[in-house]
């Protein structure tokens, strides 16, 4: 199956219009988390977006005890995007660092792509927003 449907190219092709997508959205200079995504990576149906809240512009969010990783995991869940959020994970202490992971289908097709991409960027920009102070 893997062969015959030519998954992993799919995967691979897929993966890199992902990611893409994910660099323009998270990252342009007039995106709402551009300040504070440290990086995006991946390849093929793997992605990670770390989020660092330690510069400047973190002054004006306030997660009142929350984590960001956890809140923005739950946000997609309710748009029904399943994506793995993790905390603490950018230094060795264990303490900073969000992350975020998404891992489509090898058989994803662009449209849905897109659709991952702007529910993951509308739960972004929600927790954002709500925790703005």
């Amino acid at each position: 199956m893997v062969i015959e449907e030519n998954l992993l190219e799919n995967a691979r092709v897929q993966g890199e219009y992902l990611g893409s997508l994910l660099r323009q959205r998270l990252q342009s200079p007039n995106a709402l988390a551009a300040p504070f995504v440290f990086d995006v990576r991946g390849g093929g149906a793997w992605w990670g977006i770390e989020f660092d809240f330690a510069g400047p512009e973190a002054s004006r969010i306030d997660f009142k005890g929350g984590k960001f990783g956890m809140l923005a995991q739950a946000h997609c869940l309710e748009k029904g995007l399943i994506i793995m959020g993790l905390s603490g994970g950018a230094n060795i202490e264990g303490t900073a660092g969000d992350h975020l992971m998404l891992s489509p289908a090898y058989n994803i097709t662009r449209e849905q792509v897109e659709k991952i991409v702007d529910l993951f960027v509308e739960s972004v920009e929600d927790v954002l927003r709500e925790n703005t102070i």
